[in-house]
């Protein structure tokens, strides 16, 4: 072999491997991008704060949001909740003293009739513009104004 195809073998080889090495590391590159866009754009959820009120809802992204709900003695708290038309939303009611339920008619949702201390979780989707009742279901409770409003807005 001649000198001359030797150092067109080496030129190739050196082509080659400087474009092996450049397409990797754009390749890098455009990976550490999509990481980095998809991180920034993911919600922070601060799980140290405790939702008292509709205003301080969880909100998972702009189409689901969490809510706690308590049941007491004749009581929903809070016993107004908003929510986007659209929107997936999650309800996660607890019975601090006695026997409730949560009832929902308008979106089929009711959780078992819990004692104290007890949770149940229930999920719809927000389908229907308007104000919706919700209500105790226990013989009495509704009566004695354990009821709430789900207001469903644009």
């Amino acid at each position: 072999m001649s000198n001359n195809n030797f150092l067109v073998i080496i030129f190739l080889a050196l082509i080659v491997g400087v474009g092996v090495f450049y397409i990797k590391s754009q390749t890098s590159q455009n990976l550490d991008r999509t990481l980095n866009t998809v991180s920034n754009s993911m919600p922070v959820i601060d799980e140290s704060t405790n939702p008292s009120s509709v205003d301080e809802m969880i909100a998972i992204n702009n189409n689901a949001v969490n809510f706690n709900v308590e049941g007491g003695s004749f009581y929903f708290k809070p016993n107004e909740i908003k929510v986007k038309l659209g929107q997936t939303v999650k309800i996660e009611f607890t019975s601090k003293s006695g026997l409730h339920d949560f009832v929902l008619d308008e979106f089929n949702i009711k959780t078992k009739v819990l004692s104290s201390g007890k949770s149940e979780i229930v999920e719809f989707t927000a389908d229907k513009l308007g104000q919706f009742e919700f209500y105790c279901s226990v013989p009495g409770h509704r009566q004695s104004g354990m009821i709430g409003k789900l207001i469903v807005e644009e």
